[in-house]
C-alpha cells in the first residue's frame, strides 16, 4: 500500500479550504441574526421607501442614508461577481484536457474579467469628486456620466457572463467520460444561463433608473435584481463542488471502471 503523501504546506492548504467557507458562514449567520433582531432588513429599500408609492412616502425626504447603502452596495457587487465568475474559470483550467484554444479563452475571460473589475471598483468609488458628493446631493461635485458608465459596465458584464456559461460545454464535450456523467456536470454550469438572463434584466433597470423621469419609479423590485444576480452567481460558482454530493444522491451516475482515470486526470471527484 502507497505511503500517503502529505506535507504543511498541503496542510495549511486544507485548513484555509475548511477555515475560510465556515467563517463566511458565520458571519453571514451573525449578520442575519442581527438584521432579524434590530428589525433593519433591507436598511437601503427602508430609507428610500422602495415599493412604496411616491405620494404615501413622508415629506421633506432626506435620502442620503438610503443613497449612502446604494452606493456601498453598488461598489461591492461586481468585486462579488467578478470572484464568483473567477472561480468558474479556475475551476474549467483543472481540466488540462481541453482544447488550447478553449484555454486561451479561458485565460483571456480571466484576465478581462479580473481587469474589468478592478476598472469598475475605482470608477465607482471615485465617480464623484469629492465622493460624498456620489450619496450626498446636497454637496456640489463633479460625477461621471453615471448612464454611460452604467450601460457600459453592464453590457461588459453580460458578454463575461454569456461566455462563461459557454465554456463548460466545450470543455466537457471534448473529454471521455460517461454520457450521463456529462449530462450531469454541464446541467450544474447550465444554472449559468439563469445568472445571465438576471443580469440582462437588471442591465434593463439599470437603464429605466436613468430614463424613467416618472415620480414613482421607485414602486418597483428592480433594486433586488442585483442581490438576486450575485446570489445565483455564488450559487453557480459553488455547484461543480457538490459534484460528490450529487453523485451520492445519483448513484446512476457514479463512473465506471474505464473512467477512472479520466477522474483522477481531471479531478472531477
Amino acid at each position: 500500500m502507497a505511503k500517503e503523501l502529505i506535507s504543511w504546506l498541503q496542510s495549511l492548504g486544507i485548513a484555509i479550504e475548511i477555515f475560510c467557507p465556515a467563517l463566511a458562514l458565520t458571519v453571514t449567520s451573525l449578520r442575519l441574526y442581527i438584521r432579524i433582531d434590530t428589525k433593519n432588513l433591507g436598511w437601503g429599500i427602508k430609507e428610500l421607501y422602495i415599493g412604496i408609492h411616491h405620494w404615501d412616502v413622508p415629506q421633506p425626504l432626506d435620502a442620503r442614508k438610503g443613497m449612502l447603502w446604494i452606493f456601498i452596495v453598488g461598489t461591492i457587487y461586481n468585486p462579488i461577481l467578478a470572484l464568483a465568475k473567477q472561480s468558474v474559470l479556475v475551476f474549467l483550467l483543472r481540466f488540462s484536457g481541453a482544447k488550447s484554444m478553449v484555454r486561451n479563452v479561458i485565460w483571456t475571460t480571466a484576465v478581462f474579467n479580473i481587469a474589468l473589475m478592478l476598472a469598475t471598483l475605482l470608477v465607482l468609488i471615485f465617480q464623484c469628486t469629492p465622493v460624498e458628493a456620489s450619496w450626498n446631493k446636497t454637496i456640489y461635485g463633479n460625477c461621471v456620466d453615471g448612464f454611460a458608465f452604467a450601460i457600459t459596465a453592464g453590457s461588459l458584464t453580460v458578454l463575461t457572463d454569456i461566455i462563461i456559461v459557454g465554456l463548460p460545454f466545450c470543455v466537457f464535450l471534448g473529454l471521455q467520460m460517461g454520457k450521463r456523467k456529462k449530462i450531469g456536470l454541464m446541467a450544474i454550469f447550465a444554472l449559468g444561463i439563469m445568472v445571465t438572463v438576471v443580469s440582462i434584466v437588471r442591465l434593463y433597470f439599470l437603464a429605466a433608473n436613468f430614463t424613467d423621469m416618472s415620480p414613482d419609479k421607485n414602486f418597483s423590485l428592480g433594486f433586488c435584481v442585483s442581490q438576486i444576480e450575485c446570489s445565483l452567481a455564488i450559487i453557480t460558482a459553488s455547484a461543480p463542488a457538490l459534484w460528490p454530493l450529487i453523485r451520492r444522491w445519483m448513484p446512476q451516475l457514479q463512473s465506471s471502471k474505464r473512467e477512472d482515470y479520466y477522474n483522477r486526470k481531471y479531478n472531477t471527484v
